[in-house]
């Protein structure tokens, strides 16, 4: 019974090693009281991942919109989303360390309320260690009310270093974003142990089989 136990426990660890757990970066926690926007200095890190906003030549920085301002999507304080604080500017998302990871998704909202109805497109662009790169564009519309989060779900975003995103067509920093969805490639080591534990496993299973 002992050996069958441990068998078990081996092959749960083994099968965890090879999980890769998904994190959902939520910005709710930079809410700030007011109704105006309050400045979020770039870089900007949470959950071992970094925003940073790459500019448009004017200058730099994200905003989120404060808890009472009617720009934040759904009147929510649980929405609370960045955004690019200059117009037409790129923020790019890495995990610490420039390892690969896995953008899976993100919401996506207006900027403001009240803009005209109209379109306007986000694109993603993801580079893999290699060099090689790929996009999606996203087409959107302004509802002309109160900004609405969006999901947004990423295809063929897996095992990149960076993710570039920036505004296409549209009304200026046209977009605000939150819950963005990654994933971490699991380091080589964990691919290790999940084989030593597989190979006692195995062995543990012939001894018990001969008992």
């Amino acid at each position: 019974m002992k050996k069958y136990s441990l068998a078990v426990v081996l092959l749960l660890i083994a099968g965890g090693a090879f999980s890769a757990n998904a994190t959902v970066i939520s910005f709710a926690g930079l809410s700030q009281a007011g109704s105006g926007s309050t400045t979020i200095a770039s870089p900007y890190s949470q959950s071992g991942f970094t925003f940073t906003d790459l500019g448009n030549g004017s200058g730099a920085g994200f905003s989120v919109w404060d808890a009472s301002s009617p720009n934040l999507p759904g009147l929510s304080v649980a929405n609370t989303s960045l955004f690019e604080t200059f117009a037409f500017s790129t923020t790019r998302l890495t995990q610490t360390g420039t390892t690969p990871f896995s953008l899976l998704s993100i919401d996506v909202a207006q900027y403001e309320c009240c803009e005209p109805i109209g379109p306007y497109s986000v694109t993603f662009t993801g580079t893999f260690a290699n060099s090689s790169t790929v996009v999606q564009t996203f087409n959107l519309s302004r509802n002309g009310t109160t900004p609405a989060l969006q999901t947004l779900v990423l295809s063929g975003f897996t095992n990149v270093v960076k993710v570039e995103f920036s505004q296409g067509q549209g009304a200026p920093t046209g977009y605000q974003f939150d819950n963005v969805t990654v994933s971490s490639v699991p380091e080589p080591g964990t691919f290790s142990f999940a084989g030593i534990s597989m190979a006692a496993l195995f062995a543990l299973r012939k001894r018990f089989q001969r008992a």
